[in-house]
């Protein structure tokens, strides 16, 4: 068994994550939905409108997705395909090859989401959490900062940076595992106010 799985590996999130656990001697693999990966070395296509079997991995990191508002707002269906069915397939798959899921949701999920993408995040969230229990850990941040990108802070989140983000996604190869719903932002520190989530 794979030590971690990133599903959106060469995303924003997904590459830093992969170089920070290939270079803390994990054994990790991700995917991307390019016909022919050539970020790493060990990167092979998947994509998420046509999920099918992957190595099992002791912690799958669900990063892929539509993520443009406006993207998903005119091709609904084909986000909501690629979003929540995609990515509960693969969840389900690693969950009974005896794995956990982590998957990065978004502010836009909270309270009651006034757009398609955290509508489709929050579909996510609870379909993960009634399908894996405490199996599953939902982290939740808001806008990620970098260069060249007019970040907010929005009702309930400051934006993060993408080190301190990778930190905390890390932080479930070698903390003990915490499941549920974890709300992750900045301050001078990364704070995270983590919540059980009811099956």
């Amino acid at each position: 068994m794979l030590d971690a799985l990133i599903v959106g590996g060469d995303s924003l999130v997904g590459a830093a994550l992969f170089r920070r656990l290939h270079g803390a001697g994990e054994d990790v693999v991700a995917t991307t939905r390019r016909a022919s990966p050539v970020s790493f070395p060990r990167m092979f296509s998947l994509d998420l409108r046509y999920p099918r079997p992957l190595p099992a991995a002791r912690v799958t990191y669900l990063l892929a997705g539509v993520t443009n508002f406006r993207a998903i707002e005119e091709n609904l269906y084909e986000a909501a395909q690629i979003n929540v069915v995609g990515n509960l397939v693969v969840a389900d798959s690693q969950f009974h090859k005896g794995g956990r899921v982590v998957f990065l949701s978004s502010s836009s999920a909270e309270h009651v989401p006034l757009y398609w993408h955290g509508k489709l995040k929050l579909m996510t969230e609870q379909c993960l959490r009634t399908a894996l229990g405490d199996n599953v850990a939902i982290v939740r941040c808001g806008p990620i900062m970098m260069p060249g990108r007019d970040c907010y802070p929005d009702r309930d989140y400051q934006p993060i940076g993408l080190s301190a983000l990778v930190d905390y996604l890390s932080a479930f190869m070698v903390n003990d595992w915490l499941s549920g719903l974890h709300k992750v932002w900045n301050g001078p520190h990364v704070f995270c106010g983590r919540e059980r989530l009811a099956a």
